[in-house]
C-alpha cells in the first residue's frame, strides 16, 4: 500500500509539474507577446497619423499655392480677414474634418509654433523643446513618444514646420508688408520676424495612449488564447505518455521489487505471456531496461559468494605483503642496528688501545648507521601521518636552484660509490616556487636515490623546466635513468604501500617500498602529480608536476632562515668543509668571487661567513669591506687558512677586524664546535 501511495504521489507530481509548465509558459509568453502587440498596435497607430500628417500637408501645399494667389487681391481691400487664405487655418479645418468620424474623434492636431498669429498655436513648454531640438539639429526630421496632458497619456508624432517659400513671409516678415485685414483682426505684436529657411513650428498630432493599449490588449488576448489552447494540448499529452510510459511501468516493477526483497528468484515472463509485465520486459526503452536490471541484481545475488571468495584473496595478498613489509623492514632495521650496537662494543672494549682517528672514525660509523635507521623510521612515520591523516602542509617560497643543489650535495657520494654520473638542467628563467619545501626535497631525493639504487655504471639526469597546465604555470622535475626499468606489470605498482617490483627487487637492492608511496602522497597534498613511464632494461623516467604556486598559507621564509656565506675557490666548492656543514643542516651558499659575496651580504645577512685566504687579493678585501659595514659589524668571519702564509695573514688580519681562523691540522669537529659557538654569538 505504501508503494501504490509513492505511485500516486509521483504521478500528482508529475501532473502539478505540468500544470506549473503550463501557467509558467502561458506568463512568458504573454509578456513577450504583450511588447510584441503593444509595438505593432502602436505601428499601426502611427501610420494613421502618417496619413492624417501627408493629408494636412497636402492641404496646406494647396491653400499656399492655389487658394491665396487667387484671393490676393480680396485679401489686400477686404477689412476682414480671410482665414481660408492661411495654410495652418486649412489644415486644421480640414483636421476636423476627419474627427467627425469615430477612429479620429480622440486625435490632435497641433501646429506649435513660439511666435503665432494666431494665440491658439502658441506652443506650450513641451513644444518649445521639441520646436528647439528640431532648430538645434536640422537633419532631424522627426521625434515621437509619450507625454501626460490633462491628466491623460498622449503619443504624439512632431515633424518640423520650416520657411521654405517666400510667400510666407507676406504674412510673417513685417507688420508693414502683411495685409490690413490680418492686423486689424490678430494685431501687430506676434507673428512678425520669421525668417526664409528657419524652423517656427511643430506639426504635432496626438493620440490617446489608450487606443494603442487597447489595439495591444485585444492581439494580446487572441494570442493569448491560442498559445492556451496548444499549451493545454500538449501538456495533456505529455501527462498521458508520462503515465502510459512511466508510472505504470513502475507500477508493475514495484511488484517485482517486493518479490526481491522477499528473497524469492525472479524471472520474467517470455514473450509468449499476455500480461503486463512481459510486454514491460521486452520493451526496448528504459522502463524496460529497468525491469531487466532487476531480474539481473536478483539473479546476481547467487554470485555474490564468488565476490567474496575474490574479497577473501585480496585482503590475503594485501596481508601477505604487509608481512613481507615487516620481513623486509626488519631486516633493514637490523643491519643499522646491529653497526651501532657492534661498533659501540668495540668503542667500549678498546676505547683505551683506540688513537683519537681510529675512534672519531668509529663514532662516523655509529652516526651514519643512525641516520640510516633514523631514515627508515621517519618513513614508516610519514607513511603513518598520510594514512591517518595528520600530514600537514606547511608552504613557504624557495629558492629551486638552492634546494636542487642541497639534494645533489646530499647524492653525489652516493652516485659516485655506483659508478653513475649525475646531470641537471635547470631552465635559468626559472627559480621561484611556492610550495612545502621539505616534501618537495624529501620527493626529489626519494626519486633520485631510486635512480641510483637502479643503475649501475650509468648516467642519472635531473631536469627542472616550466610548463603551462589548466592555463596555470607549473613546474616539471623529469628524474631519468638509464637502470635496470621496468615491466608495465611493474608500473601499475610501483606507487603500491609495502611493495617494489617484486621480492627479488627487495632482496638485490634493499629498502622498504615506502619512497614512491610516500613521494605520491606529498605531490598529491600539494596539487600536482607523479607520472612514470619505463622500460625493461632500458631504464626509467619519472616526471614530478607541481604547481608553481601552491595552494595553502604561504609565507616567504626563504631570507629568514640562517645561512653561511662561503667565499672559496670554485674547485674547492665540494671540499670536506662545506660537504660537513651541510650534512649539519647548515644552510650554504658558495661564491668564488669578492663581488658575488658582497652582494649576497647586502641583499640577506648571513649568521657568519667563512672566507678562504687562498683567494688572493679578493677573500682580505672581502674581510675589510664586510666588516666595515655597519648592517655586518656583528657577524662573525672566519678565515680559512691552508697554509702557514695564510694564517699569517690571518693574524695581521685579525688585529684589525675580530676574525679566527682555520688550519688543516685543525679537528674538524673543534672546528664545527667553533662555528656554532660563532653562530650562537
Amino acid at each position: 500500500m505504501r508503494s501504490k501511495r509513492r505511485l500516486s504521489s509521483l504521478g500528482k507530481q508529475f501532473t502539478k509539474m505540468l500544470t506549473i509548465i503550463f501557467f509558467v509558459g502561458i506568463i512568458a509568453s504573454g509578456l513577450i507577446l504583450s511588447a510584441a502587440m503593444r509595438q505593432k498596435a502602436e505601428g499601426e497607430i502611427v501610420q494613421q497619423a502618417e496619413i492624417l500628417i501627408q493629408t494636412m500637408n497636402a492641404v496646406r501645399t494647396y491653400t499656399s499655392g492655389k487658394v491665396k494667389p487667387q484671393l490676393a487681391d480680396e485679401l489686400a481691400e477686404s477689412s476682414k480677414f480671410i482665414p481660408e487664405t492661411v495654410p495652418a487655418y486649412s489644415a486644421r479645418e480640414v483636421f476636423e474634418g476627419f474627427r467627425a468620424e469615430d477612429t479620429y474623434k480622440d486625435f490632435l492636431y497641433k501646429e506649435a509654433t513660439l511666435n503665432p498669429t494666431n494665440p491658439r498655436d502658441q506652443a506650450d513648454d513641451f513644444e518649445t523643446q521639441i520646436v528647439n531640438k528640431f532648430r538645434e539639429n536640422s537633419e532631424l526630421k522627426e521625434l515621437k513618444g509619450y507625454r501626460t496632458m490633462d491628466g491623460a497619456k498622449l503619443l504624439y508624432i512632431s515633424r518640423p514646420l520650416t520657411i521654405q517659400k517666400e510667400s510666407c513671409l507676406e504674412c510673417h516678415g513685417s507688420p508693414s508688408a502683411a495685409p490690413r485685414s490680418m492686423i486689424s483682426t490678430y494685431g501687430k505684436k506676434n507673428g512678425f520676424g520669421w525668417k526664409l529657411g528657419e524652423t517656427v513650428a511643430a506639426q504635432t498630432i496626438y493620440l490617446p495612449s489608450s487606443q494603442v493599449f487597447t489595439e495591444g490588449n485585444r492581439y494580446l488576448l487572441l494570442v493569448i488564447a491560442i498559445f492556451s489552447g496548444v499549451f493545454a494540448v500538449v501538456i495533456s499529452v505529455i501527462n498521458r505518455l508520462l503515465k502510459t510510459t512511466v508510472i505504470q511501468p513502475l507500477s508493475q516493477l514495484n511488484k517485482l521489487i517486493r518479490d526481491i526483497s522477499l528473497g524469492q528468484r525472479v524471472t520474467l515472463p517470455s514473450n509468449d505471456d499476455s500480461n503486463a509485465l512481459s510486454s514491460l520486459a521486452t520493451r526496448s526503452d528504459e522502463p524496460g531496461q529497468l525491469a531487466r536490471a532487476f531480474e539481473h541484481m536478483a539473479n546476481e545475488v547467487v554470485l555474490r559468494e564468488q565476490s567474496l571468495s575474490h574479497a577473501k584473496e585480496s585482503a590475503e595478498a594485501a596481508t601477505q605483503a604487509k608481512s613481507d613489509f615487516l620481513a623486509n623492514m626488519s631486516h633493514e632495521l637490523r643491519t643499522p642496528l646491529n653497526a651501532i650496537i657492534g661498533y659501540s662494543e668495540m668503542l667500549a672494549e678498546d676505547a683505551e688501545n683506540l688513537s683519537k682517528e681510529d675512534a672519531q672514525t668509529d663514532l662516523y660509523r655509529i652516526q651514519g648507521a643512525g641516520k640510516q635507521l633514523l631514515t627508515l623510521i621517519n618513513s614508516v612515520l610519514d607513511l603513518s601521518k598520510i594514512e591517518s591523516g595528520r600530514m600537514e602542509l606547511f608552504v613557504e617560497e624557495f629558492s629551486i636552484s638552492f634546494l636542487v643543489e642541497q639534494v645533489v650535495d646530499v647524492l653525489t657520494p652516493l652516485v659516485q660509490k655506483n659508478g653513475n654520473k649525475l646531470i641537471v638542467h635547470h631552465e635559468t628563467d626559472l627559480d621561484v616556487i611556492v610550495a612545502d619545501r621539505p616534501k618537495v626535497h624529501q620527493s626529489l631525493l626519494n626519486l633520485l636515490s631510486n635512480a641510483n639504487k637502479f643503475t649501475q655504471d650509468g648516467t642519472i639526469a635531473l631536469t627542472v623546466k616550466s610548463t603551462t597546465f589548466m592555463d596555470q604555470p607549473w613546474v616539471d622535475f623529469i628524474i631519468t635513468d638509464t637502470g635496470i626499468g621496468m615491466t608495465p606489470e611493474q608500473q601499475k605498482t610501483v606507487f603500491d604501500a609495502f611493495a617494489q617490483a617484486d621480492n627479488s627487487t627487495t632482496r638485490q637492492f634493499g629498502g622498504t617500498g615506502l619512497g614512491l608511496t610516500i613521494t605520491k602522497q606529498f605531490i598529491a597534498m600539494m596539487g600536482g602529480e607523479i607520472m612514470v613511464e619505463s622500460q625493461l632494461n632500458k631504464g626509467s623516467q619519472f616526471t614530478l608536476r607541481l604547481p608553481q604556486t601552491v595552494k595553502g598559507g604561504s609565507v616567504s621564509i626563504e631570507k629568514e632562515q640562517p645561512w653561511i656565506l662561503v667565499l672559496q675557490a670554485k674547485e674547492k666548492n665540494e671540499e670536506i668543509i662545506t660537504q660537513m656543514l651541510r650534512q649539519e643542516n647548515w644552510t650554504v651558499k658558495c661564491v668564488d668571487n669578492n663581488a658575488d659575496a658582497l652582494t649576497l651580504a647586502q641583499v640577506d645577512l648571513p649568521v657568519l661567513a667563512l672566507v678562504d685566504l687562498s683567494l688572493e687579493p679578493d677573500a682580505v678585501q672581502c674581510i675589510k669591506v664586510l666588516r666595515q659595514t655597519t648592517e655586518f659589524e656583528e657577524i662573525p668571519i672566519i678565515a680559512i687558512a691552508n697554509s702557514v702564509i695564510e694564517a699569517d695573514v690571518s693574524i695581521q688580519i685579525a688585529n684589525d677586524i675580530q676574525s679566527i681562523y682555520y688550519r688543516n691540522d685543525l679537528n674538524l669537529q673543534d672546528f664545527l664546535e667553533e662555528l656554532q659557538v660563532c653562530a650562537a654569538v
